[in-house]
């Protein structure tokens, strides 16, 4: 049976993380709102990149609407 007390070196190794870490790095730099590393991409690609863009894209029709009602109410 596994103990509760589970070590961070248990789940993640070493070299895990040495790939890990600098991909999330560039990642967050960059500004990506996911960060996606290894095979999980694939899924990701399928499934998740087409949502980003679609938040993105509403957001922007979103401010495009409030800037064009706020120009509205000034004339």
């Amino acid at each position: 049976m596994a103990s509760a007390d589970v070590r961070f070196t248990d789940w993640l190794t070493l070299s895990f993380m040495t790939v890990f870490t600098p991909l999330a790095i560039q990642g967050l730099q960059r500004g990506d709102m996911q960060i996606v590393i290894g095979g999980d991409s694939r899924i990701w690609e399928k499934f998740e990149k087409d949502k980003v863009a679609a938040v993105a894209e509403t957001k922007e029709r979103t401010r495009a609407l409030r800037t064009a009602i706020q120009i509205s109410k000034d004339v």
